[in-house]
């Protein structure tokens, strides 16, 4: 499975290059990908490889739930705010960052809370509408 190329990577600055194709996001990817056995992949993540990106988490926005370095196993067919959780999201600088996503249902038209696990950091509120879901994280690597 492929793996977005990170800010340092990028060689300007951001999480990722993008251009437009139709109004869509073209990434930049790393040429090495992960691979992982396909019934993990299955079994446990419930996707298919092509379903899946890994994208290195960057500051201290999701500390402790995820830490900067880690690798995060979104599953990028998972665009719709279907449940509270953890969601991959492209924020105003076009970079993808993952943050707790939380529908407020009462709110009309809906909106979304944007949580940061780490306190330090506020927490946000947007019209549905206004993200962009890139995916569903499913799993955090950790190095111990």
């Amino acid at each position: 499975m492929p793996e977005l190329a990170s800010r340092s990577e990028s060689g300007v600055g951001y999480s990722l290059l993008r251009k437009h194709k139709e109004g869509q996001h073209v990434e930049r990817i790393k040429a090495e990908e992960w691979a992982f056995p396909a019934s993990f992949v299955t079994k446990e993540l419930q996707a298919s490889a092509k379903q899946l990106l890994v994208i290195e988490a960057e500051g201290d926005a999701m500390a402790p739930t995820i830490m900067s370095g880690e690798k995060v196993v979104v599953k990028t067919s998972e665009k719709a705010l279907s449940t509270d959780g953890l969601y991959a999201i492209r924020d105003s600088s076009d970079n993808v960052i993952i943050r707790r996503l939380q529908l407020l249902r009462a709110a009309r038209p809906p909106r979304v809370k944007i949580i940061s696990d780490n306190t330090k950091h506020a927490t946000e509120e947007a019209a549905l509408d206004e993200i962009e879901i890139v995916g569903k994280a499913l799993a955090c690597l950790k190095l111990l």
